[in-house]
C-alpha cells in the first residue's frame, strides 16, 4: 500500500511500473496519472524518452483535444495491462483483449539504432520516433511482450498486503518476494503480525 502520491517503480518492469500507477493510499484509491501533465511526468520519470523531450512533447500536445484522446487510450492500455497482470499472478492466461492492446501499440514502433563515440570505443543508443503522444507507449508495450515471449510469468506477483493493488517481477534468488516493498507493506504487515501474537499471549 502506497503511502504518498509520488510515482512507485516497484515494479521490475516497465510494464507493471505503469500498471503501478494506480495506488491505494489509507485505504483509498488514486490514479497517479490522471491527467496528461502527470502521464508526462511519469514518462519523464520511467525514462523513456528522455526526460527533456518528454517535457517538451508535453508542452507542445498538453492543450490539444489529441492530448485527451491520448490520455484515455493511455489509461485504455493500462486497464489491458492490469488485467493482464492479475491473470499472470493468478497463473491463469493472458487475456486475448492485453494481447490486442500490446501489438497494435507494437505496430506503431519506429525506432533507429545510432553510434555513440564512450571512451575508445562506442555504443549503440536506440531513437525512437514520437509523432503522436500514444506512441510513449510503445517501450512499455514492448516490455510487455519481452515478458510473454522470454520472461517467466510465473513471477508476476501481486503484493501480499490484502489492501495494495500493487505487482512486481519477482528476480530474488529463492522467488519467495511477497512485498510490493518493504518499507511500503512488509514492515506494516510484520508489525501486525507482531501486535496479534502479543494480544494473543
Amino acid at each position: 500500500m502506497a503511502t504518498d502520491t509520488e510515482f512507485l517503480f516497484l515494479g521490475g518492469r516497465l510494464f507493471l511500473d505503469l500498471v503501478n500507477t494506480e495506488i491505494v493510499v489509507l485505504g483509498k484509491y488514486r490514479d497517479l496519472i490522471s491527467d496528461f501533465g502527470r502521464w508526462m511526468a511519469w514518462q519523464s520519470a520511467a525514462g523513456e524518452p528522455g526526460m527533456t523531450e518528454a517535457k517538451a512533447l508535453g508542452r507542445e500536445w498538453g492543450g490539444e483535444a489529441e492530448s485527451i484522446d491520448a490520455l484515455a487510450r493511455a489509461v485504455a492500455f493500462r486497464s489491458e495491462l492490469r488485467k493482464m497482470a492479475e491473470c499472470l499472478a493468478s497463473h491463469k492466461s493472458v487475456p486475448r483483449s492485453a494481447v490486442g492492446a500490446i501489438n497494435e501499440l507494437l505496430r506503431r514502433g519506429a525506432a533507429y539504432g545510432q553510434l555513440t563515440p564512450v571512451g575508445k570505443g562506442f555504443a549503440r543508443q536506440v531513437h525512437r520516433e514520437v509523432r503522436e503522444p500514444v506512441d510513449l507507449l510503445v517501450p512499455v508495450a514492448e516490455d510487455a511482450a519481452d515478458l510473454l515471449c522470454e520472461g517467466d510469468r510465473r513471477w508476476v506477483r501481486k503484493c501480499g498486503n490484502p489492501g495494495c493493488i500493487l505487482f512486481f517481477y519477482d528476480t530474488s534468488r529463492s522467488h519467495t518476494r511477497r512485498w510490493c516493498s518493504m518499507d511500503l507493506c512488509g514492515n506494516r504487515a510484520k508489525g501486525a503480525a507482531y501486535y496479534r501474537r502479543r494480544r494473543g499471549r
